[in-house]
């Protein structure tokens, strides 16, 4: 619990000083939340439009009746310019079909009809320059139907307002009225007619009506008149839908969280990169702890937005006219926005997860957020309800979820009950999915090279699993392993070291593998003893196991052999015991950016104590910051703020507080400058009492000016362990002697007098009085006898000082290099690789060896190639899509008015009691409206009626009556006067259709 806390202060404080990064995601988040609540370019649209409905007397109902009549198309004509479109088109091709629309272009005045095999060929083929409208039947045959059920299909583009008009006021589907304003009439026509007259459509719906009465009786039309008018209502209610305005508002929704989701993968996957999670397991912390302080900061971070968008979305549900959901809507959406709050976290977790480099988990997490919009925001969009292909977008990715669910409960979509528990529940399932996918990810990818006894389960540390035992016993060797050089493990290469010395650690016959059948080892037969109050130095290049050996001594992967623990403890067995001791420090910092230096030193003293001390804390505090004064490095300084070689100072600190016993170190100074390198020389040395301080490095010099003992490391092999001393007096291929003579004697016969001993010596530098002679070690029994000689003579040959000194530390690492290389006896690999194998096996051996060589050769690549398998993913899904999603292409761009399509009755309509003087219309069901095969934007249909027994143009008069807009119908004998609304666009055909089905009783 201190830990968890620790790291949960640690992430508060980290997550308050990114204000920088929080105020760009405020700002994001903001701009695209008002936009999607508020929509300011709808608003600035509705007051422009509410400015110019606005008549000149506020107070009076202005009605206009029967200014165009509804037989002829000569007014739609002269406000045309050019020619107006003179053919219809039409679908089905049937002898009704054209018996019919032969007689409305007759009487229309128009030239020709086309007829179209079905509804999508027409609208393919829909030419808006020759076509004036398009006619869509539905049921109908050669007979002539005793009920006419129709669409009429408009081009979009409305061809009686005037082009400078603003371009949301010049199509059908972005209108809010029907009033005109000056600008757009530009002086043709009168402003008030209806643009359903302007254009023509009330004439050709009206003449399609006529002419259908007249082939079933032909005296039908001498009995009805219809007479067509209009009226503006001063109101504040809008009636105003945009077609242009959704693309982007659905944008908006989805860019909302983008940059909250992109800081959390930063931050998680910098810790990740740096190896944090393992550096807090030597601690004992479990990966849960770690995924459980992040989340509970981020959940914080995460419901402050959640609760700012639901109050958003609460108040423009409570201020729309036609709200009807009480709290419900509220409510459900806050705990929607939770769940997709916690959906958020966990994907950026395990984004996390799988991808251990930052900045491919930024491109990635990118680039699957906007690929989603791109390729299934058109798919969500346009299904009303939460089908198989939309729950199959909500799990591609959590964000899909996020503006479907904002548009279902806003009422774009029909809401219903059992769509409200599916939107509610799905969320909880894919979170249970999220918490395994992550406990998968972590548990193989992340600490793929790490021993993973005790980790947590599912990331939950405490509820889901029992506490575990991490002890367990050293793997046994394999013994069809691969045959080891025993020439190199001679016992003669080791000093073993005085027997007073202190052991710390004792290794024994330790290997680690390749692979997990133990076939292929990577350490092999490792065995040396490491003293306390000593630093010890691992030797070796690039590739031979010098980091694997420190992650075996940090407990970090399982290993054969032995390792003991102050001679009585074995590692494997008490490493819980064991990691209170030991602190490791590779090749990266572990340090966290937003923590300042005083605070980090804090931090890794208190994580490592069993029971917090404040005071011991300070007192470590402040020793560490004294030991970094020369490096001029200051307490209040943010970490990241330091550089490369300060930072691994501090790491360094960090590893050696609380009196850490045994300091494994990686590489520690590499590409530091020799001032930063003697610091860090320095510090160890002063640190080394009381530990056991074992050091890699690739640098000769660094190991003989550092190291109290030096093993070389090769090919997995320790070929030699020992002081200095040690290793120079017995791998040095030559040594040098060193005299200082008297000039003014001559050098032969002291040449001579060597080579009466030495037979092959030479003479390697000469400067001055000094002369270096170089001498093989195979003749180290002849040195003694020589030098005894050197000096009875010194006298006569003028030799003054006599020194031998043994080869460099860099000619015994070459040599000790070079030897194992020679020596190492290579095995048959045929016979290793297909001993007592069957010919299947050998062929899978074969397929997997060339798997395996071009996973290693495209390694570099790995990310374009996961991005490439994404991308495939997602278009088969999309492909799955499309088989349930109408193609843009064949969206129906339109309305319903009315009936809805295949109504079964009128028995809506023949309820009306025909006593009544006027039938208003009560109510209509407006909204969005889908089909399988066809999307309509819009929706008019015909939900309730009223009946008055008043002159619809006499109560119009009374200031007190107050008209719901959306039309009526006024009936005098066998004159029917259509009323329809200037303000609610779309009106006009909708109260034409309800006057045409009372004639019709």
């Amino acid at each position: 619990m201190k830990a968890f806390k620790l790291l949960l202060k640690k992430n508060f404080i980290s997550d308050v000083r990114s204000w920088i990064w929080l105020l760009f995601e405020i700002l994001v988040f903001m701009l695209c939340l008002l936009y999607s609540v508020i929509n300011p370019l709808q608003e600035v649209r509705r007051h422009e439009m509410d400015s110019k409905l606005v008549p000149d007397d506020k107070n009076k109902i202005h009605m206009y009746k029967g200014f165009v009549p509804l037989d002829d198309l000569n007014y739609t004509r002269g406000l045309i310019k050019g020619n107006m479109p003179d053919t219809l088109f039409y679908t089905p091709e049937n002898a009704f079909t054209k018996k019919l629309l032969n007689a409305v272009i007759k009487i229309l005045g128009l030239k020709s009809i086309k007829g179209f095999k079905d509804e999508m060929n027409l609208q393919s083929n829909f030419d808006d320059k020759k076509a004036f409208a398009g006619i869509v039947f539905y049921n109908t045959s050669d007979d002539i139907p005793q009920r006419l059920s129709m669409s009429i299909r408009f081009p979009s583009e409305l061809r009686t307002v005037h082009s400078d008009a603003p371009i949301y006021q010049n199509y059908w589907v972005t209108r809010c009225t029907g009033f005109l304003t000056d600008e757009e009439t530009k002086g043709k026509g009168l402003k008030h007619v209806s643009l359903y007259q302007r254009e023509g459509f009330l004439q050709l719906q009206q003449c399609l009506f006529l002419q259908w009465l007249r082939l079933r009786d032909i005296d039908s039309e001498k009995k009805i008149k219809i007479v067509y008018g209009s009226l503006l209502y001063p109101s504040d209610i809008y009636y105003c839908e945009f077609s242009d305005t959704p693309n982007f508002r659905w944008f908006c929704y989805y860019m909302t969280f983008v940059i909250t989701y992109l800081s959390l993968v930063c931050k998680y996957s910098k810790e990740v990169q740096e190896n944090i999670f393992s550096y807090h397991w030597t601690y004992k912390v479990q990966n849960g702890h770690h995924w459980w302080a992040h989340f509970i900061v981020s959940f914080v971070h995460v419901m402050i937005l959640v609760i700012i968008v639901t109050i958003s979305f609460a108040i423009k549900w409570a201020v729309e006219p036609e709200f009807k959901f009480g709290y419900v809507p509220p409510l459900l959406f806050f705990v929607f926005m939770v769940l997709y709050g916690i959906a958020l976290i966990l994907t950026a977790m395990i984004t996390t997860a799988i991808f251990r480099n930052a900045k491919t988990a930024i491109v990635f997490s990118v680039t699957i957020w906007i690929g989603t919009y791109a390729l299934l925001a058109i798919a969500i969009d346009v299904e009303s309800r939460p089908t198989i292909g939309v729950l199959i977008c909500f799990a591609v990715f959590f964000n899909n979820m996020y503006p479907y669910t904002v548009d279902f409960l806003s009422g774009y979509k029909t809401v219903e009950f059992h769509d409200l528990l599916i939107i509610m529940l799905f969320p909880i399932g894919y979170i249970i999915v999220l918490l395994l996918l992550l406990s998968l990810f972590d548990y193989i990818l992340l600490h793929q090279d790490r021993d993973k006894t005790g980790f947590s389960i599912i990331g939950i540390p405490y509820l889901c699993r029992k506490k575990s035992k991490r002890a367990r016993k050293p793997d046994p060797i394999n013994p069809r392993a691969y045959p080891l050089n025993r020439q190199n493990s001679s016992w003669l290469n080791y000093e073993f070291g005085a027997y007073n010395l202190s052991i710390m650690l004792s290794l024994k016959n330790v290997f680690t593998f390749f692979d997990d059948h133990k076939v292929y080892p990577h350490l092999k037969d490792v065995t040396m003893r490491i003293f306390k109050n000593e630093i010890s130095i691992i030797l070796g290049s690039n590739n031979t196991g010098k980091t694997t050996l420190l992650k075996v001594l940090a407990g970090w992967i399982k290993y054969s052999g032995s390792i003991y623990f102050d001679g009585a403890h074995e590692v494997c067995e008490n490493l819980d015991y064991y990691q209170q001791y030991v602190d490791i420090c590779m090749s990266h910092c572990p340090l966290f950016d937003m923590l300042t230096v005083k605070e980090t030193l804090s931090y890794f003293a208190l994580i490592k104590q069993k029971v917090p001390n404040l005071e011991q804390t300070n007192l470590e505090v402040y020793k560490w910051l004294d030991r970094l004064k020369p490096a001029a490095i200051k307490e209040h300084w943010y970490v990241k703020h330091l550089s490369y070689a300060n930072k691994r100072l501090l790491a360094l600190c960090c590893a050696l507080c609380n009196n850490t016993t045994i300091v494994l170190l990686d590489e520690p100074t590499v590409n530091m400058r020799s001032f930063e390198q003697s610091l860090y020389w320095h510090i160890l040395q002063k640190e080394k009492p009381d530990r056991a301080i074992i050091v890699t490095t690739d640098s000769v010099d660094e190991a003989e000016h550092l190291g109290d003992r030096i093993g070389v490391l090769s090919d997995g092999y320790l070929m030699a362990w020992g002081t200095p001393i040690f290793l120079k007096s017995h791998f040095a291929k030559d040594y040098s002697l060193v005299l200082l003579r008297d000039t003014s004697k001559p050098l032969r016969p002291i040449l001579d007098l060597l080579r009466t001993y030495i037979s092959n010596i030479v003479i390697t530098n000469q400067i001055g009085d000094k002369v270096v002679f170089k001498m093989p070690a195979e003749k180290r029994p002849e040195y003694q006898k020589m030098l005894i000689a050197l000096e009875d003579n010194a006298s006569e040959y003028g030799i003054r000082n006599i020194t031998v000194v043994s080869g460099e530390m860099g000619d015994v690492f070459m040599n000790l290099s070079l030897e194992s290389e020679l020596q190492q006896n290579l095995p048959d690999l045929r016979r290793i690789l297909h001993r007592n194998e069957p010919v299947s096996q050998n062929s899978k051996n074969q397929v997997k060896a060339m798997l395996y060589k071009k996973w290693i050769s495209t390694a570099p690549n790995i990310m374009p190639i996961i991005i490439i398998f994404v991308a495939i993913v997602v278009i088969l899904l999309i492909n799955e899509l499309t088989k349930s999603v109408q193609p843009i292409s064949n969206i129906e761009r339109g309305g319903m008015m009315g009936f809805r399509l295949y109504e079964p009755t009128r028995k809506i309509v023949d309820n009306i009691s025909t006593n009544c003087e006027h039938v208003e219309i009560r109510d209509l069901q407006q909204g969005s409206m889908t089909s399988k095969f066809s999307i309509t934007h819009h929706s008019y249909i015909f939900k309730s009626f009223r009946c008055a027994k008043e002159r619809f143009h006499d109560i119009m008069e009374y200031s007190s009556y107050k008209f719901n807009q959306k039309g009526a119908v006024q009936i005098i004998g066998n004159e029917f006067t259509v009323w329809a609304s200037q303000n609610i666009f779309h009106t006009a055909p909708v109260t034409l259709n309800l006057a045409q089905n009372m004639m019709l009783r």
